[in-house]
């Protein structure tokens, strides 16, 4: 399966985090079926991959979105900061990430669904060794649109670290012709109130916003350990982006078509 739209809207809104529970998934299709969500990102392995997998494949055959890999390393992730001292004192071994991104490919193809871009659960990909890897494993999967997780407002949260290397990141892409598009990562606060998330949305000039939406509220009894990291709780409310989507997608339609 695979599925492209037509042409780019002003905001591409990507959905991460397909299969980590029912209730994520169930709330990324309702937001396919509403024309909001223009790709989902999946997690191979995830538990609950398979669940509405095949409604989901039926709108990217339609041209309804596009299927993107989103890569994991999460057994080994906890927070950006973490992952950075390990990979400094203790680095990964290259070969391991290889094959952990073939494998990823290969349990989506068995699923019947290719893959038309890649992007790395909580960032992962941007790391200088990690990136280097995907990079190498995108050609050779005929891959060439990645994320490059770029926001300025991220200087000032808790994912500094990811707009910092995903400063990097960018101008490697570049270098190796890799696609991507302008970024836009919402914050919880952002979430809060719909009037003040589209009135940010009015000062950007568009590109790819991502959301982690749910068909409920929360979501910590539901998820996979693995797929979280050994300490996270997933403590925010999922279903409030989906809700606060819905709405700006009636007020804006024309710029997610």
């Amino acid at each position: 399966m695979q599925g492209t739209p037509e042409k780019l809207p002003k905001w591409m809104v990507t959905a991460d985090d397909w299969g980590m529970s029912r209730g994520i998934n169930e709330g990324i299709l309702d937001l396919v079926e509403r024309g909001v969500v223009r790709r989902v990102s999946i997690l191979a392995q995830a538990p609950h991959v398979k669940h509405l997998l095949a409604p989901l494949a039926v709108l990217s055959a339609k041209g309804r979105c596009s299927l993107g890999l989103h890569f994991s390393l999460a057994h080994l992730y906890t927070t950006p900061g973490r992952f950075l001292l390990r990979q400094t004192l203790w680095p990964v071994d290259p070969v391991w990430i290889k094959s952990a991104f073939r494998q990823q490919m290969s349990f989506l193809g068995q699923l019947g669904v290719r893959p038309v871009y890649v992007d790395g659960h909580h960032h992962v990909h941007v790391f200088p060794r990690v990136f280097s890897v995907v990079a190498t494993e995108m050609r050779r999967h005929r891959l060439s649109h990645i994320r490059v997780p770029y926001d300025r407002r991220l200087y000032l949260s808790k994912r500094f670290i990811v707009h910092l290397l995903a400063a990097g990141t960018r101008d490697r892409a570049t270098a190796l012709g890799l696609t991507y598009l302008p970024f836009f990562y919402p914050q919880r606060r952002d979430w809060s109130s719909v009037d003040e998330m589209e009135r940010l949305m009015e000062t950007l000039p568009g590109g790819e916003l991502i959301t982690h939406p749910s068909l409920h509220s929360k979501h910590s009894k539901h998820v996979h350990p693995t797929h979280l990291g050994t300490n996270e709780v997933e403590d925010w409310d999922r279903n409030q982006e989906r809700l606060a989507l819905i709405e700006i997608g009636k007020r804006r339609a024309a710029d997610f078509v």
